[in-house]
């Protein structure tokens, strides 16, 4: 409600701005370095599992795709629901009665 009430206009989705410290919000921007170190084993993980489930080559690559595309599906899920609930939405935490302040 407090965007509601005190609605801001931002030029471009890079003027969100997560810390209140400047230079701790920019160490925490995503980058793809991050993604590849936490997909990669995200990935080697269902594959592994994918392995473990498969007696021939064909089931290999069948479980492979059923794993993987599930796991992508619950990770994505996952990551996007902490982001969006914990991380991108703090405005539910402002006083929707206090005074208008740039911060």
């Amino acid at each position: 409600m407090a965007l509601v009430k005190r609605p801001r206009h931002m030029e471009s989705t890079d003027g969100i701005q997560i810390f209140d410290d400047a230079e701790e919000d920019a160490g925490h921007k995503s980058d793809w370095h991050m993604n590849i170190k936490v997909m990669t084993p995200v990935s080697l993980l269902f594959m592994f599992f994918s392995y473990l489930d498969c007696d021939s080559m064909t089931d290999f690559v069948y479980a492979t795709l059923i794993w993987f595309t599930w796991g992508l599906i619950v990770m994505w899920t996952l990551m996007e629901y902490i982001q969006h609930r914990f991380l991108l939405h703090q405005e539910v935490h402002l006083d929707p009665e206090a005074p208008w302040t740039k911060e």
